[in-house]
Order: structure tokens, then sequence, then C-alpha cells
């Protein structure tokens, strides 16, 4: 579930909020929910490893980091797959 109240959690999981820098990011490693191709468990992991861990500590093992994150968290992959929608839905919706 989604909550957004001064901490923003997806699933239960603290994450920072989607910023314009986050989102050109995935856009440049061509994460499937920004460049809206088939969404893979592999892009639920990269999206949701970058916001819980924080965009400053990602880095050069960004892929192998991420491997299986909703697993390890105990994260259902399609509550995390509709979660990150609706994130994306309220952080760009016309204000």
């Amino acid at each position: 579930m989604l909550t957004l109240n001064k901490t923003l959690k997806i699933c239960g999981l603290s994450c920072q909020v989607l910023t314009p820098a986050i989102w050109s990011f995935l856009y440049s490693i061509q994460n499937a929910f920004v460049v809206g191709s088939e969404i893979e468990n592999k892009d639920i992991d990269v999206f949701l490893y970058i916001l819980n861990k924080g965009f400053k500590n990602i880095d050069e093992d960004l892929f192998y980091n991420a491997k299986d994150f909703c697993k390890k968290q105990n994260i259902s992959y399609n509550e995390a797959k509709k979660d990150i929608k609706r994130l994306i839905y309220l952080s760009f919706r016309a204000v």
C-alpha cells in the first residue's frame, strides 16, 4: 500500500519521493516504468531499490545490488508494481 505522510512508504518500505533527477536517471537506464515497455520484476527491483537506498547512494553495482530486492524485503511484485504506478501518477498529475 502506498502511503504519503511525512515519509513515503511503498508496500511498507520507506522511500524518497520521486524527483525529476531520479526520473531522468531511470530513463537513462531504460527502466520500463519510464520508457513504457513491458514491466519486469527487475524494473520493479531497481525502481524500489533507488527510492529506498537514496539516489545519492547508488553506484556502478546498481543492478547487482537491486537484484531480487522485493523478494529480499518480502514485498509482492504485483503490489509494488501497483504502488509504483500510483506514485508516478501522483507525482506527475497536473496540480
